[in-house]
């Protein structure tokens, strides 16, 4: 059974996903000096014999035990009091991170030393070359690997863009592409919004949610929203807060009160969760609040702004089209369907305004890119609302791109593009919105017939209609889409 699949079985089994961490510092020692005679591993027993009625693992920072062999020694009797008296899983917090021969080093001393169920590892070295020793040394071992902490100094790197993402989002996801079932994450309960982030991606991409150790809470004022967000296999560590009466909640006087008291605010939190939204989903909102994405959740046409297609039809028969009572009155005749309007409407071209939507759209057009395996020269971006998002697209995988010009020909000194092409290359479309694939398929035939490159894939954000993706096919490209317009309605909340 591996570290994992225990921890588990002790939160279904004493619903509580409390962590007993042991770090005795100076104000330690001094209890154990007033009341246990100077036996501090007296004092450290008494508080897991206090708390393993509320907590389901013990976690003790090695640090806080290396300045002696006797206290090394400590830890590892702590570990085993722990886990043969209580049944509770050992956690070894040591986060090492160093090359792969050094870390088969640790991983034996660590392993035959403390016989832990799971390790605490710093994979910013290389993720594989820290984690993999562990892995290798005890098949049922388990690794929380860092990805986002809560001091101050996280922010220098770990939030930083990597890819269209933040660093910290980018290690969760490479941990996870190791083993997806034996590593999990470190995400501190200070930073509610970036487990958030961290589940938004699993959802994307359908990867269950990863195991969470989240420290934060007590002394260092974690937040319950986390809570929240992290899901039936986060558990949270709480140490000085357990161990320093001084950090004791008002009200509380022992550590078995305390524990009580947080595994129970832990589970009221936990019964409040928040269901996960995709990347998708979560880009959908923003661009409702941006004002880009237009989906009146009304019948009333007189509140649907957008009318061309109606409009259209009516110029088309020779009939008045001017005005929103017009269009009303050839709908109560017949003369016009609800298929003649449309209840939603996107309009990319004022993304540059808005750069945290810019670059998660970017992010769902890499995601697809890279899931589609089409091998590719270079990235074309189709006038005009999908230069924002092509450009980004085009930066995040590091390819050349150019930009097909919406009007072409205006000075013989104007091409039809901007950037360089090569006869005989491969390109690739970037799209907003396919309707009919007219505008698309035009800048297709243009590159193959001026430039004979060869352009067989495009990808576009929404697919409004089927008989764009059929015009695609007639033509020889291959449309990948993020969303099609049934999905897009779903997730809106407006009616077909």
């Amino acid at each position: 059974m591996t570290g994992f699949e225990k921890l588990e079985m002790l939160i279904a089994k004493k619903g509580s996903r409390l962590v007993l961490g042991i770090d005795p510092s100076k104000v330690e020692i001094e209890i154990a000096a007033k009341n246990f005679k100077g036996d501090l591993e007296a004092y450290l027993m008494s508080i897991i014999d206090d708390c393993a009625e509320y907590i389901v693992a013990l976690k003790p920072q090695l640090a806080f035990y290396e300045k002696s062999p006797e206290m090394r020694q400590m830890a590892m009797r702590l570990m085993k009091h722990a886990r043969e008296k209580h049944g509770l899983v050992g956690i070894l917090d040591v986060k090492r991170g160093d090359i792969a021969n050094t870390q088969a080093h640790w991983a034996a001393a660590d392993i035959a030393n403390f016989s832990p169920d799971i390790v605490v590892l710093n994979a910013y070295m290389g993720g594989r070359d820290v984690v993999q020793p562990y892995l290798d040394t005890d098949k049922n071992l388990c690794v929380y690997v860092l990805v986002a902490t809560s001091n101050p100094s996280a922010r220098d790197f770990q939030d930083k863009l990597c890819g269209g993402l933040m660093n910290y989002q980018q290690m969760a996801m490479h941990a996870r592409k190791i083993d997806s079932a034996r590593i999990g994450y470190v995400i501190g309960s200070t930073k509610p919004d970036a487990i958030r982030n961290v589940r938004m991606l699993e959802a994307e991409i359908g990867m269950q949610p990863g195991h969470v150790l989240s420290p934060g809470f007590g002394r260092q004022g974690g937040d319950l929203e986390f809570v929240k967000h992290g899901g039936a296999n986060a558990i949270y560590p709480i140490s000085s807060g357990l161990t320093n009466p001084e950090y004791f909640p008002s009200g509380t006087k022992t550590s078995k009160e305390v524990a009580k008291l947080w595994r129970d605010e832990m589970n009221k939190a936990f019964e409040s969760s928040i269901p996960t939204k995709t990347l998708k989903e979560h880009v959908v909102d923003l661009l409702l609040d941006a004002g880009l994405l237009v989906a009146p959740k009304t019948d009333d046409v007189a509140l649907w702004p957008f009318l061309k297609r109606g409009r259209d039809k009516l110029k088309s028969l020779g009939l008045p089209h001017g005005d929103v009572d017009t269009m009303r009155k050839y709908l109560a005749d017949g003369v016009l369907s609800k298929d003649d309007f449309t209840n939603l409407f996107l309009n990319l071209r004022n993304l540059m305004g808005h750069p945290e939507l810019r670059r998660l759209m970017a992010v769902l057009y890499v995601q697809m890119i890279d899931k589609s395996g089409v091998k590719y020269d270079r990235i074309a971006s189709v006038a005009y609302g999908a230069i924002n998002t092509g450009d980004l697209v085009s930066y995040i995988l590091d390819a050349p791109g150019i930009l097909l010009r919406k009007e072409r020909g205006e000075e013989t000194t104007h091409s039809d593009i901007l950037g360089d092409i090569k006869k005989g290359e491969r390109i690739i479309m970037i799209e907003d919105v396919a309707t009919t694939g007219s505008s698309l398929i035009k800048d297709v035939k243009m590159l193959r017939e001026t430039f004979g490159v060869v352009v067989t894939d495009a990808y576009i954000f929404i697919k409004r209609t089927e008989e764009a993706e059929k015009a695609y096919r007639d033509n020889g490209i291959n449309m990948h889409y993020i969303m099609d317009l049934p999905a897009l309605r779903k997730i809106v909340g407006v009616k077909d």
